[in-house]
């Protein structure tokens, strides 16, 4: 599953989002040039999205 970041612009952007996935048990692959984030398991979308909201990313 692929999610696009439309405000994941830097670095520290990946690192936001990493750890907060991350606490969350989802190891996300992030590409920073496309902004976008792959999660292998589709039933964590809808958790994803929300950590993302939380933490203030905008899911396209």
């Amino acid at each position: 599953m692929k999610l696009k970041v439309k405000n994941m612009t830097c670095e520290h952007c990946v690192n936001k989002i990493s750890v907060a996935l991350i606490k969350e048990n989802i190891i996300p692959e992030i590409n920073l040039d496309s902004r976008e984030i792959s999660i292998s398991d589709e039933k964590h979308k809808e958790k994803v999205i929300s950590i993302l909201k939380s933490i203030n990313y905008i899911v396209e």
